[in-house]
């Protein structure tokens, strides 16, 4: 484009003729007059569209989407949605201003009095057309036929004068051309058009390239701190600049299928603002293509919205981590949603608007953000909204995150056992370490109680007891690292002397094969001793005897939860005849017993010569109490050569219970000539029933290797349901197990029995 626009003003004048005495010349004179002044309000008008057109091309800088012409008149769609005209006009006799843009972007006009072009002042300065904030000049004809000039937009008007300070008149004689341009055509991708003045302007074509905000006309009105939605059709658009007025703001959403949303909010109406400005713009650019597309805003008069308040954020500090963070938030009870935006504290803070575009929804009155980096600073921004248009103020709290946290590492991270957590923290946590360079096992404070972790790095040396002990206070041991296995030495048997207490071993690896008889007991029958929570988590257990035992024990002693999950757990004795839990001799104890649950286990041995295997052996009736409160569940357990077989045999042998599962098991054996059972009752409840609710089918387990699989022995003194003499577990047509390594204790269920038997490798 030429640095010198000129813009050819051609207007008609009004010409009266004198009075004469015939009245024929007369109207002719009239009719004469009549059809200049329409020509001459029409040519006003095409004056002013022309300035108008030029104007925008020039202060815009937009490119044409569309071009149309008709009968001189050329119809241009700009990139930023408005619509523009250029005139080309007639012959008329009119005095001509030609009206032009210099080199600096001030209007310019030439009077035709042979000074030249000269500047338009308005107070004595320059007007600018080529800017931002130019303006655009608007004219028209007085009353006295002389031209007029506005440079409010039409609001208020002032005499055109020339360069000698005369009023400058509309009137002419000579017919002189009124065309404005000398051609417009479109030239492939632009529209060239030249001047009556010899200069010319190239404006770009660019049908794909456009920024238009659709909204109503005229000025759109606000409440205070209210929040609108504009669409915006916007196509090859590579950046984009917002601009608001002052306390106002603005934010464009992601632009999706050619169309975007203009979000924007008013400030407080008691707000003091910097200017007096309206323009919500958006600048949009590609390469070397430019348009803005705005509309104009203001708060207006009468009620207000009143905004909703988050009346308070803070940090749940005993909910950090080194990954997440949780906020607790109240808003007003005037809120009908509200959302929040998470991001580092260096980064600059958020608008309410862009909370509300890009945040997430909030809910309840607390939120946890996951996925955050260690040791570092995070701000939330949390808004809050009574319709989909008033937000509050934004509100903030801070926090950091913890320090990085090895979660294989127990006794730092954490480890929860049957809905508890434990950690360094907790009560009477204590870290129990075995040095690399130890010289000696280390004692294992069983009689001080607590939460201890063992860290065990020596190769030749380990924590444990060599001396019986006795369990009074709550013990909980749990292997520290939860990427292997911590070596527990136990030499003697332990006392459960905690009748209401707990017991439990977490990740650990012990070996009980030295200790005698029995690896636990409830003695001494003096007192009634007993555990409230028996439990074995995540441990490799080697036995060789008896592991818990109520022989020696009080009648009234009793152990009322006891679980083993996830545990290998490895029978290396030589005795015939095996019974893992034995409740000899005692009574009203009995019904201290509430739960035993085998779930996920491996128990295995190499021995094959095992006559009979109990996991649960209640060997004698008793008046004085029974186990008809117990619960009992095994369930997904892998028995490798564990046959509990003879006329007294079953995996489990009770007098009465009070619900029995068994399923989704895997019993496996390399002898074919057993007939092992799963459950042997003592009591008649087909004639002192109902039976109790039993949770066994005969093909929700897979047997594999043994003659047969009863559900129910049925030797002497022993009852099951009617009909049930004849029920076994169906056999397997293939081995069940992938794996069968009983060197190192790995059992895997081939893939077709994925469902059944223990995950455990």
């Amino acid at each position: 484009m030429k640095k010198f626009l000129t813009i050819l003003a051609l207007a008609a004048t009004v010409c009266l003729a004198g009075c004469n005495d015939d009245t024929d010349d007369l109207w002719d004179e009239v009719n004469d007059l009549k059809s200049r002044v329409t020509a001459l309000e029409t040519q006003v008008v095409a004056l002013n569209e022309n300035i108008e057109a030029l104007s925008q091309l020039m202060r815009n800088g937009a490119t044409i989407t569309d071009v149309k012409q008709t009968d001189g008149t050329y119809t241009l769609t700009l990139s930023n949605g408005e619509v523009i005209t250029l005139h080309q006009g007639s012959t008329a006799t009119a005095v001509i201003p030609v009206i032009g843009i210099d080199a600096e972007g001030y209007w310019t006009v030439d009077y035709k009095d042979g000074k030249g072009f000269v500047r338009i002042e308005v107070d004595g300065k320059p007007v600018k057309a080529a800017a931002a904030d130019g303006v655009t000049p608007k004219f028209r004809i007085d009353a006295d036929s002389c031209w007029e000039i506005s440079y409010d937009g039409g609001k208020s008007w002032e005499p055109v004068l020339d360069t000698a300070g005369n009023r400058v008149s509309a009137v002419g004689t000579g017919a002189v051309t009124d065309k404005f341009f000398t051609d417009v055509k479109v030239e492939g991708d632009k529209l060239h058009i030249e001047l009556l003045t010899g200069e010319s302007v190239d404006v770009p074509i660019v049908p794909n390239f456009y920024c238009r905000i659709v909204a109503p006309a005229g000025v759109q009105n606000f409440s205070s701190k209210e929040t609108k939605r504009f669409e915006v059709e916007i196509k090859g658009v590579e950046n984009v600049l917002i601009s608001t007025p002052s306390g106002w703001s603005a934010q464009l959403t992601d632009i999706v299928s050619d169309k975007a949303t203009l979000i924007v909010t008013a400030p407080e109406t008691t707000r003091a603002l910097a200017d007096n400005s309206k323009d919500v713009a958006i600048l949009a650019t590609a390469g070397c293509y430019a348009c803005i597309a705005k509309i104009q805003v203001e708060i207006e008069g009468g009620a207000v919205t009143t905004p909703p308040v988050v009346e308070s954020v803070e940090a749940v500090a005993d909910k950090t981590t080194s990954a997440s963070l949780t906020f607790a938030v109240t808003v007003s009870e005037d809120t009908d949603a509200w959302m929040y935006l998470v991001q580092e504290s260096s980064a600059p803070a958020p608008e309410a608007s862009a909370v509300a575009t890009i945040g997430k929804n909030g809910a309840g009155d607390t939120v946890t953000e996951t996925g955050l980096n260690a040791s570092t600073d995070y701000t939330i921004y949390v808004i809050a909204i009574k319709n989909p248009n008033t937000y509050s103020e934004v509100k903030s709290a801070a926090a950091r995150t913890a320090d990085p946290v090895d979660e294989d590492d127990y006794y730092t991270f954490g480890v929860e056992i049957g809905g508890v957590r434990y950690d360094k923290d907790s009560a009477g946590a204590q870290l129990l370490e075995v040095p690399a360079d130890a010289t000696e096992d280390v004692l294992l404070p069983v009689l001080e109680g607590g939460v201890v972790f063992v860290d065990d790095r020596s190769a030749n040396f380990a924590a444990g007891t060599s001396t019986s002990q006795g369990v009074t206070k709550d013990l909980i041991v749990i292997g520290r690292r939860a990427d292997r296995k911590t070596e527990i030495k136990v030499a003697k048997y332990w006392a459960l002397r905690n009748p209401n207490g707990k017991l439990i071993f977490k990740n650990v690896k012990i070996d009980f094969t030295s200790v005698g008889n029995y690896a636990f007991n409830a003695a001494p029958a003096s007192a009634v001793n007993g555990m409230g929570s028996f439990v074995f988590e995540d441990c490799e257990i080697t036995f060789a005897k008896v592991f818990v035992t109520m022989y020696n024990a009080n009648v009234e002693a009793g152990i009322g939860n006891i679980v083993f999950r996830n545990c290998k757990i490895r029978y290396t004795g030589e005795d015939t005849s095996v019974n893992f839990i034995t409740l000899q001799k005692i009574g009203a104890g009995l019904d201290k017993f509430r739960s035993l649950v085998f779930e996920n286990n491996v128990f295995y041995t190499e021995k094959t010569a095992t006559t009979t295997f109990s996991l649960f052996f209640q060997d004698n009736k008793s008046t004085a109490g029974s186990l008809e409160k117990l619960d009992i569940v095994c369930r997904n357990n892998t028995f490798v050569n564990i046959l509990p077989t003879g006329s007294a045999g079953g995996l489990f042998c009770v007098e009465k219970f009070g619900s029995f599962e068994f399923s989704k098991n895997i019993v496996w054996s390399s002898l074919d000539s057993k007939y092992p059972s799963i459950l042997r009752v003592l009591n008649d409840y087909n004639a002192n029933g109902p039976w109790p609710s039993l949770v066994m089918d005969r093909n929700d387990n897979v047997a594999w290797g043994t003659a047969g699989w009863k559900l129910y022995q049925t030797g002497t003194n022993a009852f099951y349901p009617d009909g049930g003499s004849n029920q076994t577990i169906t056999k397997a047509t293939e081995d069940p197990l992938a794996v069968c390594d009983f060197t190192n204790g790995r059992f895997a269920a081939a893939p077709a029995y994925a469902d059944f038997g223990s995950t455990l490798e």
